[in-house]
């Protein structure tokens, strides 16, 4: 694995920022003679006038402080030539595969679960990374504006002994964490008359950085520039029998878990902070869904919809939508009430068994309102649905379940011919090309297929009205294997070994993940393998992808970060390290 080219942090005060794709620049002023102690901004927006807080006239000495407009266009040109030359920067690194690694390092054991297993005189309990989640408040638009500062990311990570470290992303090259014993404290009050509050005393362990062994005092001279080490700002356990985190989701201060054979589903919500928490606070859970599944939930989603099609914000419903692998189940919740809407079965019609459900994945086209679930089936399936259609699908108020419900697309994605079938992988990349290249057509988007096969497909879905004007019907293509996309590439193979076990992609790159312990970078135009990221250990299943980093687990209890906004000096003056 690369060790990564020690560079300086490319971050600024530069007061000129681009936000939602708009120019801002914030300048301040002297303060006044009164009050010498207050602060005022004023606010250039695109070129337009300015506005402050104050009426007040500013004498000579306070105008000759502001930046007069040559300057401000020369600093905005600089910004704009600022995030193209970074732009064609990342395009051309992963394209060509120039990139550095940094990450942290989880202890893999519990102190406290280590002395009872010393007394029982059984072996040690190995704690690994199980899944991890990309802060998914953290915008689109930011990403692709340039406004994507990688050090306010925070990312969830979900361990194999039930428990949730919330981490913020550094720039040290490795961070180590150590679990040492940690006693935290709960406040609970009696319901009888004399209420009282009592604390009730939890044992458990908590990660603190330490210095890392790992490296020796040369490798610490020659790392220069930025090492702000990684810090944990949260850590609790989300699971009470201590099983293995299956699915994750993070927005904002809610995070929402499942853990391994277990179909309870919880939403937490954190304490705000930036700094790392000095002591463990016990976190209970805001809501709790249950009675749609009883084990193994894979996919947890968070989307919103509107009740008609006005898209009148105070019509709009939040929603959770989690997937259970082997019932074959999905449960679209109320997420603020955790009230069950709709438990959706999908079932084998002549044997009655549930098909199990491998993969999941949304897409929320805003420009229609309908949200869209596709479904990646054991039996080499792929259907989709509109979750619109998904509530509508039983009128029987008395019930909220529903089995096999028509699909809006079924079809044969990955088939035996590896002897091999199920869709493993499944992940919505983007707007499709059919109205790039001709604005009348069908609106569509594309869709990245992995199979147990070891094979990355790419399809394009049509959207298409049905009878029902409200509704929308689904089509696929290619149909048929000789056909083929225009400007697209169909199949990508030769790249695993074994099957896949994560996608993800834009129009530039689509990058799949395999049990083999591989990355594979492919073009999606041609098909062609761009290289490949080698050195993982473990089973590859989290793949995070962010405008200028790739978020990794496969190397046991670490987690590993990918960074492409490198130049080309940089790259060469790196070497390579085993982690």
């Amino acid at each position: 694995m690369r060790k990564p080219a020690r560079v300086t942090s490319s971050c600024s005060d530069d007061p000129i920022r681009l936000v939602n794709s708009r120019f801002v620049v914030l300048a301040k002023k002297l303060p006044d003679k009164e009050d010498e102690e207050e602060e005022e901004g004023i606010y250039y927006n695109d070129f337009g006038d300015f506005s402050s807080s104050s009426s007040s006239s500013q004498d000579d000495n306070n105008n000759n402080n502001l930046l007069d407009w040559s300057t401000l266009k020369s600093r905005i040109t600089q910004t704009k030539d600022a995030i193209v030359e970074r732009d064609n920067r990342l395009a051309t690194n992963w394209r060509s595969g120039h990139w550095s690694v940094r990450g942290f390092k989880l202890d893999k054991y519990n102190p406290i679960q280590r002395l009872l297993q010393q007394q029982q005189q059984s072996e040690d309990l190995v704690i690994s990374v199980s899944k991890i989640a990309l802060d998914a408040e953290r915008s689109a638009e930011d990403i692709v504006s340039g406004d994507d500062n990688t050090e306010d990311v925070s990312i969830a990570v979900g361990r194999t002994d039930g428990s949730i470290c919330i981490v913020q992303l550094g720039k040290e090259y490795m961070t180590t964490f150590q679990a040492i014993p940690a006693v935290s404290f709960q406040d609970t009050t009696s319901t009888t008359e004399n209420s009282t509050t009592s604390s009730q005393v939890h044992y458990s362990s908590k990660l603190v950085p330490v210095d890392n062994d790992d490296f020796s005092p040369t490798d610490r001279e020659e790392e220069k520039g930025d090492t702000t080490p990684f810090q944990i700002l949260h850590q609790f356990q989300a699971s009470s029998s201590g099983s293995s985190i299956s699915a994750l989701f993070m927005e904002g201060t809610d995070v929402v878990t499942a853990s391994v054979n277990d179909g309870v589903v919880k939403l937490w919500e954190l304490p705000i902070t930036e700094t790392q928490q000095e002591e463990l606070v016990a976190i209970q859970p805001k809501v709790i869904f249950q009675g749609a599944h009883s084990k193994n939930v894979i996919v947890i989603k968070s989307l919103v919809i509107f009740d008609d099609a006005s898209s009148n914000n105070n019509s709009e419903q939040s929603l959770l939508l989690t997937v259970s692998s082997s019932e074959g189940s999905i449960g679209i919740w109320n997420r603020e009430t955790g009230h069950l809407i709709r438990c959706v079965h999908i079932q084998d019609p002549y044997q009655q068994q549930p098909i199990p459900i491998l993969s999941a994945d949304i897409w929320n086209d805003n420009n229609n309102n309908h949200v869209n679930l596709f479904v990646g089936l054991d039996n080499g399936y792929v259907q989709g649905y509109t979750l619109q259609e998904l509530l509508l699908a039983s009128k029987d108020d008395e019930s909220s379940v529903v089995v096999n419900p028509t699909p809006s697309c079924n079809f044969l994605a990955h088939g035996t011919q590896k002897g091999k079938s199920g869709v493993t992988a499944l992940c919505c990349i983007g707007k499709g090309t059919t109205g790039l290249l001709k604005p009348s057509a069908k609106p569509s988007i594309l869709l990245l297929t992995g199979g147990a096969d070891g094979i990355v497909k790419q399809w394009e879905i049509f959207f298409s009205s049905s009878t029902d004007t409200s509704l929308l019907k689904l089509e696929h293509w290619p149909r048929i294997a000789s056909q083929r996309m225009k400007r697209r590439a169909h199949i990508f193979e030769g790249g695993h070994g074994d099957k896949i076990t994560a996608l993800v992609g834009d129009a530039s790159k689509i990058l799949s993940a395999g049990a083999d312990g591989r990355i594979v970078a492919w073009s999606p135009s041609t098909g062609e393998k761009m290289y490949s990221m080698d050195g993982f250990d473990d089973t590859l299943s989290n793949v995070c992808l962010d405008k200028s980093l790739l978020i990794t687990d496969g190397m046991s209890n670490y987690v590993c970060l990918h960074d492409f906004d490198l130049d080309q000096d940089s790259f060469e003056d790196s070497y390579e390290l085993e982690f």
